[in-house]
C-alpha cells in the first residue's frame, strides 16, 4: 500500500499521488507477482527497468539517509520523500522529479534513479 509522507501538507495529497504517475502501480504489480518468499530472490530494479521500457536505468550517486535523499552534488538540496511502498525486498521511496529509491537487499543499499 502506498504510504504518503505524514509531514506533507494533507491539502496537497491528491497532487502528490498524481505526480507519482505509474511508479507506485509498477511497484504494486511487483508485489502482486512475488510472494514474500519469492520476492527475496527477485530483482526489483530489473522489474522496474522492464516496466519503464526506455532502456537501462541510470544509477545516481545519491544516497538515502533516514528516508531523505542526499544528492551527490553539493549544490542540490536534500529531499524528503513524498511517499513510500513496502515490498518483499524492502521499502521503495518516491521523491520529486520522478526520482525513486529502489531497495537492493543483496547489496544492502538503494538503487536511486529518475524514471520520468
Amino acid at each position: 500500500m502506498l504510504m504518503l509522507n505524514p509531514e506533507i501538507d494533507p491539502i496537497n495529497h491528491h497532487k502528490t499521488v498524481e505526480a507519482l504517475g505509474f511508479l507506485p502501480y509498477w511497484v504494486r504489480d511487483f508485489c502482486l507477482h512475488y510472494s514474500d518468499e519469492e520476492g527475496k530472490n527477485c530483482d526489483l530494479v530489473g522489474y522496474m527497468t522492464e516496466q519503464y521500457g526506455f532502456g537501462k536505468l541510470y544509477k545516481f550517486g545519491s544516497k538515502l539517509v533516514s528516508k531523505k535523499l542526499i544528492s551527490e552534488y553539493e549544490e542540490d538540496e536534500d529531499m524528503d520523500y513524498l511517499a513510500a511502498y513496502d515490498t518483499p525486498v524492502g521499502t521503495v521511496y518516491f521523491f520529486k522529479y520522478a526520482i525513486v529509491a529502489l531497495p537492493r537487499p543483496e547489496e544492502n543499499d538503494y538503487f536511486i534513479t529518475r524514471m520520468d
